[in-house]
C-alpha cells in the first residue's frame, strides 16, 4: 500500500511539474501589435500578403483578417465564404449585379434571398464603392 501511496504522489508531482512548464512556455506576454493595420494588407505581384500591397486580399483571406472586400470584383465562390450567405444567394448577387457593379446598398437589398440579416452581414465585411450603409 506504501508503494502505490508513493507512486501517485510521484505520478501527481510529475504532472504538476509538467502542466508549470507549459503553462510557463505559453504563458500570455504583453500584447503584440500588428506592423501593418489591416486595412493596409495586400498582395504583390507574386501572391504574397504585404503591406500596402498593390491587389486587394481573396474574400476568405480578407475574411480572416476582419478586412472588407469589394462586393462588386467577388465571384459567387468567394461570396459563398461570407458566414450565413450560401451558394445560392452568392450566385444571384453575381448574376443580378448591373454592369459597372452594385452603387448602393438598396440594389443588393433587392436581390431575392439577401434580407435584413444578411444585408447586414454583408454591410460589415464588404464594400460597395460609393454605398452609404442603410
Amino acid at each position: 500500500m506504501n508503494r502505490q501511496r508513493a507512486l501517485l504522489v510521484v505520478g501527481v508531482a510529475l504532472g504538476l511539474a509538467g502542466g508549470a512548464r507549459v503553462w510557463w512556455r505559453t504563458r500570455a506576454s504583453a500584447p503584440v501589435e500588428r506592423a501593418c493595420p489591416v486595412a493596409e494588407l495586400g498582395l504583390d505581384a507574386s501572391g504574397l500578403v504585404v503591406c500596402g500591397g498593390a491587389r486587394p486580399l481573396p474574400v476568405g483571406q480578407a475574411l480572416t483578417v476582419g478586412q472588407r472586400f469589394d462586393l462588386n470584383r467577388a465571384s459567387a465562390d468567394e461570396l459563398s465564404l461570407v458566414p450565413g450567405l450560401g451558394q445560392d444567394v452568392a450566385e444571384r448577387l453575381v448574376a443580378e449585379r448591373p454592369d459597372g457593379g452594385f452603387t448602393d446598398w438598396t440594389q443588393v437589398d433587392a436581390v431575392e434571398g439577401v434580407g435584413p440579416a444578411r444585408l447586414e452581414v454583408l454591410q460589415r465585411v464588404a464594400e460597395v464603392r460609393g454605398a452609404k450603409a442603410l
